[in-house]
């Protein structure tokens, strides 16, 4: 038999037909046999769709591509970190070994779809990768691609940091909220009048943050910070009211703080009312007609505060609001917190301090033992806390500060009948003294002794009488002198 070796360079691709005919030395001649051959150099071509280079993904993702070859035999998809530069070899890995490459999968069939495999990156730690796409053909022509991605598993951090879970807060508000990521796209305030139609209304929004350098695949990572200051009109006028903030990286990551706040109802003005906090342990009364209109006040205990007083502080801070609110000054609102006397240092006594933007500043205050309470008249609102002060001497020298002295409301009835129960007697005094208060009627006959030589602190005090006589008994209706 006769054997010669065929070189197929310069042959074009495709089919080629190669005849043979022998001759002898007599110029014989056999018939002619002729082969048909095809001719093929091309290597398969291959393209990963999805993920892009450069993406940084999440979770589940499928890996999309094209193969297109004629004598298509096998592919396979493989994993590795950004480093390696060699092209994997099937044959060389097997995915119950570990090593620099990992296989994802492989077949001997094309594939039907555009999907060619699942990768789940939950296992793997956030950081850059690559994906590695091989194909052999009948002929053992082999071509690959690639595409380099980072794996972005950590969500988002968003925090509304006003108003607080549970506030009750004015018509108007602002809202602060902080938001960071690695990769942040986009992040949103909304809110939401009633959970259970699960429709949210937007307040705020900010999006299109990510952007991917267009010479740098994947630039270093960097954590990216946001920040809103939002005012707000709430749109309801009274009751619960639910804020939501979200933020989105670009892998799709997604966190939220959901909170609920409350409008709480005006104070009507020709009724007054009482503003407590939810532990109940402050209140801030205001006379009827004390206020120029009906008025949504707030307060809400505080967890913490940008400045602590000057002295050792006994109680929660409570901060009142409107602080552009100004009351006259003969109709003063009452406010009085409540005191735990254990909390306070031998030789103690609580003291009310008051600040808005600036410094804390005493205001004084007239404790009640029994009911550990103290109380005070204000003129403002803003935020109220108990101080531990030492215990007071009184001076001689002390005065009652010029038209200081009043008792709101000044009409009031024991029984009700749509009344207050009671009248607070306010006064300030420029220093500690030994104080007296005495309740008369017309006919000058004392009705009730309040306070007997009692020493009260400098600055702001405040006296309930109840309207009843020194038996307990309810006074008749009248006027009455203090």
């Amino acid at each position: 038999p006769l054997k010669q070796s065929i070189v197929t360079i310069g042959l074009r691709n495709g089919e080629h037909q190669f005849s043979i005919r022998a001759i002898d030395h007599h110029f014989n001649t056999s018939p002619l046999e002729s082969l048909t051959i095809i001719v093929k150099t091309e290597l398969p071509v291959l393209k990963i769709v999805s993920p892009a280079n450069g993406d940084v993904i999440a979770g589940q993702q499928l890996i999309k591509g094209e193969i297109k070859d004629d004598d298509f035999e096998s592919f396979q998809v493989f994993l590795s970190d950004s480093a390696l530069t060699e092209v994997p070899i099937f044959e060389d890995y097997d995915n119950d070994i570990e090593g620099p490459y990992q296989l994802i999968y492989e077949a001997s069939a094309r594939p039907g779809t555009a999907t060619l495999a699942k990768l789940d990156t939950q296992p793997l730690d956030d950081g850059d990768y690559q994906i590695w796409l091989t194909a052999q053909d009948q002929l053992q022509h082999s071509s690959f691609d690639k595409i380099v991605f980072r794996v972005d598993n950590t969500a988002p951090k968003a925090k509304i940091m006003t108003p607080k879970a549970d506030d009750r807060v004015l018509k108007r508000i602002q809202i602060s909220a902080t938001i960071s990521d690695m990769h942040l796209d986009n992040y949103r305030l909304d809110y939401a009048t009633d959970l259970a139609t699960n429709e949210w209304l937007q307040i705020y929004v900010k999006g299109d943050l990510y952007k991917q350098d267009d010479e740098v695949l994947l630039t270093p990572s960097e954590m990216q910070m946001g920040g809103i200051q939002q005012e707000w009109e709430v749109p309801i006028k009274e009751g619960q009211i639910w804020i939501r903030l979200t933020a989105t990286d670009i892998a799709g990551n997604t966190s939220s703080q959901t909170i609920q706040v409350e409008v709480p109802a005006a104070v009507v003005t020709r009724k007054g009312g009482t503003i407590t906090p939810e532990n109940q342990q402050a209140e801030l009364y205001f006379p009827p007609n004390t206020l120029d209109q009906d008025t949504i006040v707030t307060v809400n205990a505080l967890t913490e505060t940008e400045v602590e007083p000057p002295v050792r502080r006994v109680s929660q801070i409570y901060d009142f609001a409107p602080t552009t609110l100004r009351l006259n000054a003969i109709k003063p609102a009452t406010l009085t917190i409540s005191y735990d006397p254990s909390q306070l240092s031998a030789g103690k006594e609580p003291l009310i301090f008051h600040r808005t933007d600036g410094p804390w500043k005493a205001v004084g205050g007239t404790p009640n033992p029994e009911q550990q309470t103290i109380s005070a008249a204000v003129l403002s609102l803003g935020q109220y806390t108990l101080g531990e002060m030492d215990k007071i001497q009184a001076l001689d020298s002390a005065n009652l500060k010029p038209d200081s002295l009043t008792c709101q409301p000044r009409v009031f009835s024991p029984k009700g009948n749509s009344f207050s129960t009671h009248t607070t007697i306010s006064f300030t005094l420029d220093q500690p003294a030994n104080v007296t208060i005495k309740v008369y009627n017309v006919a000058g006959q004392l009705v009730e002794w309040l306070v007997q030589q009692q020493t009260f602190g400098s600055g702001k005090q405040a006296i309930r009488w109840s309207g009843r006589d020194s038996d307990g008994e309810v006074v008749a209706t009248g006027l009455y002198i203090v």
